[in-house]
């Protein structure tokens, strides 16, 4: 069986989830907006990761990803996932 393909990821916001749900879009970022001053490099390099893992239990294989911080691309390669990143 061939693996998922997922096109819009943010792997590096992974520990963001659960964070600030239920919220219009607008509000939404603007709180997520504000957590992302709270994560050093060690931070979003580790949600990155978490987020990798995540996608691989659930059969992805391949990613699009654009990243702010650079955690994405360290992520997809340590975990042998695929894909097509835009740091």
């Amino acid at each position: 069986m061939p693996g998922f393909v997922d096109l819009h990821t943010h792997l590096e916001y992974a520990v963001f989830r659960g964070v600030v749900d239920d919220l219009p879009y607008t509000q939404w970022k603007m709180q997520v907006q504000r957590r992302e001053d709270l994560l050093d490099e060690t931070d979003w390099a580790d949600s990155a990761a978490l987020g990798a893992v995540e996608a691989i239990r659930s059969g992805i294989t391949t990613i699009a990803d654009v990243t702010d911080s650079g955690a994405s691309l360290a992520a997809t390669d340590r975990s042998g996932l695929r894909g097509v990143l835009l740091p």
